[in-house]
This record gives C-alpha cells, structure tokens and sequence, in this order.
C-alpha cells in the first residue's frame, strides 16, 4: 500500500500535472488541489477550516478538524505561502502523529514563479485554456501586459523564502518523513534523468513496480508532455528588467532563469540570447505544451549544428534532422542532406510524431511541395510547428519610429526580417500562416514573437 501524502508547495510553481499523477496512482482519497483557500467563484473544499481559524484562533477546534481530515487519508497539495504560519504549524503538528508522508515542491527559477504568478493575477491566465488565448493575443501585439508592481513582486519573494524556510525547519523538527524535489529535474534534462527523479519520488510515497507500471501512459502525459507556457511572454513585460534588478537586489538567484538572458542588470553582464537559441527554446515549450510526441524529424535552413533538436528537452528522443547543408550533427541526431521538396527516399509514410519545419520555408522556392512532403511523412494526430520571418503590426504600433528622407513619419511602415541568405522567396502575416500554409491542417495556435518579427505555427495532423 502506498502512503498518504502531503505536498508542501508554492502557487505557479507547478505542480498541479505532477499532484494529478501522484493522486491517480494512489489508492486513497484526493482532495481538491490546495484545498484550505478561498476562491471568488466557490470556496475551495476545506475553506470552512481555515475560515474557521482565521475568525476564532481556536486551536482545539482546528485540531480536532485535521485530525479528522487526516484520519480519512485524504492527499493534499497545499500552498503554504497563501496562508498564516500558524495554521500551517498546525496542519504540520497533526499530520506528523500520521503515516503521512511529505513532500516539499520547489522551484529554483524562482523569477519565473513569480513573473507568471503575477501575470496570472493580472491576466486572470489560471487556467491553461484561458492562458493560450491571452498569450497568444499578446504575442500578437492585440493585447499588451501591464507593467508589475516590483515593490509587490519583491515583498512577495522575501516573504516566500521566510515561509519555505519556516515550512522545513518546522518538518525537519518534527522528525517527519520528508522528500525535496525541484520542478526542473521533473520538467527538464533528458528523459532519463527525469526518470531517476521521479522513481525516487514513487519509491519515497512506497508505490509498487505494478503501480508504476499501470500508469505508464500518464506518467510520459503529465510529466514528459507537461509544462507552464508563461515564460513565452514574459519578455514582452513593459518592466521586466526592473523587475529582475527587485529581485536581484533582495538576494534572489536570477542566474538560472531564462527570463534573465538579454537583459542588462547592474554589476552583470548580459547573457546571450541569440535569435537560433531563442527560437530552440520556443520551439521546446511548444512541444511541451501541446504533447508533441517523437520520433521528431526537423526540416532546416542550415547545417544540423544549428538543429532546434539540439536543445536539451528533446534529448533522449529518437531525432532526425534534413536540410540542403553538410554540417556535424550532434550526438543522437541523425542528419541527411537532402532536398525538403522530395524527401520519398528517405522515409516512408507516416514516419514521425512530430515535424519542426525551422527558418526553411522563407527559403524553398517550392513550399508548398515541402508540405505535402510534411504530410505525408507525419502521422495521424502528429504535431507540426512552423517557424518562418513574418510580418504583423505596423511599426507605430510596435513603438518605433520609422521616417522617410524629409524626417515625414511613415506611418504605414511594416517591420520584417531583411533580405538574408539567398535565396529569400517569402514572408508571411499570421493570417497567411494560418489559412494558407497551415490549410489542411488543425491550427492549434499561430504566434508572432522576437524583433524583427518571426511567426510560429503549431498545427496537427488530422487522424
């Protein structure tokens, strides 16, 4: 039998996939995820305890409520930052007379929990649905983010790091069994290396070979085809460098987090964000947001050292990589030169789960055969992501100025990637993306990102 569990977490560092997975292997019984907070639309399900604490201090009456919450093994995943430490002391005292087993989740880019927890209160971007719909309207400059109250964000961090130290020394002189675990090595790294994580995980909660085994197909859906999509547009935040500064000034370890790379802080030199490492990393969060699945064939511009499977999160897939250049490949990628408009020689029907077709079709006098190559050789409810120079709103619109020979502003003026790497052929709008390239297809999203503009496109393959 496995054990009860309690998970000690922060909001938006996210845990709600990993608390899904953990709650269906268990045989016991799930509460609903953070359960002791108030929600505007309907108070979450132990509201009544903690509102009961919070208007009495009754410390008998709270006990007697957790102990009978714990009696009846519920598992919990619990925010213990939203809440006074008082009643989490609490909520720790009864369950360490329990077989209760706990488990801290912690982030260690923490500048990214807080950019999308306060992006969320701003955006009301909760909920993954609601979130793609925001984002992508600001990606596309229909809708901007406001800036973030810093004084707001910083307090928040200092406040977080007294709690979290709080929540473990507390666990830890309660002699309680306790296991930390980091989002990054769950949600990051080849799929091995998150793998020895999470069966650390199941063997600390004492879940069986069997039970493991029977959850096969949920595990690789909520842990290797999950992940939070703030970060996509965090680098449109009008204050994003002061917020980082905030941070960084309070002691904050920004040196992990991507949201710091290509912005100037004080006393540090700015990272490198190239444009091919920038659209890796995007490509690796579409992948992840809408469960694409290998084998991956990735359809290039350039040589395979340049390959977006290069990046870390598609480590471990079986990779193969097509472009009209040599190049050296990397390890566990397999590269050919060949030419996209014909690639039958190569690979059958139906051959991969998802296709990435990378700065290539602004290049291919003949896209559209390129295409018909991408359909056939992906297959039924394979995954498709498309990124290519585009154009969307005016420069006006995207706040800079563009004059003529007489100092006239120009109005109109729309900005786009400059004529590179001959033979240039195309640039597209969103629109043209879309309901030309992407016909045929279903178009999950369509996202206009980086200066000067590039579009991106995650379509899937009809069944």
């Amino acid at each position: 039998m496995s054990s009860p569990f309690l998970i000690w977490t922060m909001q938006r560092t996210g845990g709600t996939s990993l608390t899904e997975l953990l709650m269906a292997m268990s045989e016991h019984r799930s509460a609903e995820h953070e359960p002791f907070n108030w929600a505007k639309k309907q108070p979450r399900q132990f509201w009544p305890i903690t509102e009961a604490w919070n208007t009495t201090h009754n410390a008998d009456v709270l006990r007697a409520s957790l102990d009978g919450l714990f009696a009846q093994r519920f598992l919990v995943k619990h925010c213990y930052e939203l809440l006074s430490m008082s009643f989490n002391m609490h909520l720790m005292q009864a369950a360490a007379g329990t077989p209760y087993r706990h488990v801290v989740l912690r982030r260690r880019d923490e500048p990214s929990r807080l950019v999308s927890k306060f992006i969320a209160e701003s955006q009301g971007t909760w909920f993954k649905d609601y979130a793609r719909k925001v984002f992508t309207q600001v990606a596309e400059g229909d809708r901007k983010l406001a800036p973030l109250p810093v004084d707001r964000v910083v307090g928040h961090y200092r406040h977080s790091e007294d709690a979290t130290k709080f929540i473990n020394d507390t666990l830890a002189s309660l002699d309680v069994p306790r296991l930390e675990i980091w989002y990054e090595d769950l949600y990051t790294g080849t799929r091995d290396e998150r793998l020895a994580h999470l069966n650390r995980l199941f063997d600390f909660l004492s879940f069986s070979h069997a039970d493991v085994a029977e959850h096969r197909a949920l595990i690789d859906e909520k842990i290797f085809q999950s992940g939070q999509n703030t970060r996509s547009v965090a680098s449109l935040l009008p204050n994003l460098g002061d917020v980082l500064e905030g941070l960084q000034s309070a002691g904050c370890d920004i040196s992990q987090s991507p949201l710091a790379e290509g912005v100037e802080l004080p006393g540090r030199d700015v990272l490198p964000a190239g444009p091919r490492d920038r659209i890796a990393r995007e490509c690796a969060v579409f992948a992840q947001t809408y469960a694409a699945v290998g084998p991956y064939l990735e359809i290039g511009r350039e040589g395979p050292q340049h390959a977006v499977l290069n990046h870390p999160d598609f480590a471990g897939a079986e990779r193969t990589f097509v472009s009209g250049r040599a190049g050296r490949p990397q390890d566990g990628v397999a590269a050919h030169v060949a030419d996209p408009n014909d690639l039958g020689a190569l690979f059958p029907d139906a051959s991969f789960g998802t296709v990435l077709w990378i700065n290539g079709l602004a290049h291919d006098k003949r896209f559209w055969r390129t295409l018909d190559e991408i359909g056939r050789v992906l297959k039924p409810g394979g995954t498709l992501i498309v990124v290519s120079p585009g154009f969307s709103k005016s420069a006006g619109q995207a706040g800079i100025a563009i004059t003529g020979q007489k100092g006239n502003a120009i109005a109109d003026a729309t900005l786009t990637y400059r004529v590179h790497d001959a033979p240039d052929y195309w640039r597209l709008s969103p629109q043209g993306l879309r309901d030309a390239v992407l016909d045929g297809f279903a178009v999950r999203e369509v996202r206009v990102m980086m200066m000067p503009p590039r579009m991106f496109g995650v379509a899937t393959k009809p069944d």
